[in-house]
C-alpha cells in the first residue's frame, strides 16, 4: 500500500508537472534555428525523461533519507551545463526555473508523501 501511494504521488504531481514545464519552456526559450520536426521530437521527449528520472531520483532518495543527494544533483546539472551553454536555445532563465520547479515538485511529492503515510497506517489498523 506504501508503495501505491508513493507511486500516484509521483504520476499526480509529474502530470501537473508537465503542464507547469510546458508553459515555462513557452515563456523563456529561446528562437532556434529551423530543426526538423523528428530532432524537435526527439529532443523535447529526451528533456522530459531526463526531468522525469531526475524528480524520481530526488523523491526516492528523500523518502530514503538521503537529502545529500541535492547538492550531488546540483553539481551534475551545474557540470553538464558548462560546456553546453551556447549550443543550446535555452536562456539561462528557463534553466534556473526549471531546475527550481523540478526540484521544488520533487520536495513537493515527498512532503504529501511524508504526511500521508501516518494515516496509511492508521487505515490498515482500522481494518485489520
Amino acid at each position: 500500500m506504501k508503495y501505491i501511494l508513493f507511486a500516484a504521488i509521483y504520476l499526480l504531481g509529474e502530470t501537473i508537472g508537465y503542464f507547469m514545464f510546458k508553459f515555462i519552456r513557452r515563456r523563456f526559450e529561446k528562437k532556434e534555428p529551423e530543426q526538423n520536426n523528428r530532432e524537435k521530437r526527439r529532443n523535447k521527449y529526451n528533456t522530459i525523461a531526463k526531468g522525469l528520472l531526475e524528480r524520481f531520483f530526488i523523491y526516492i532518495s528523500l523518502a530514503n533519507g538521503l537529502p545529500h543527494v541535492l547538492t550531488l544533483l546540483g553539481a551534475l546539472k551545474i557540470g553538464t551545463r558548462l560546456n553546453t551553454e551556447k549550443q543550446h536555445a535555452i536562456s539561462n532563465d528557463y534553466f534556473l526555473i526549471g531546475n527550481l520547479v523540478s526540484i521544488l515538485l520533487a520536495l513537493l511529492y515527498f512532503f504529501v508523501y511524508d504526511k500521508l503515510i501516518p494515516y496509511l497506517y492508521l487505515i490498515q489498523e482500522a481494518y485489520n
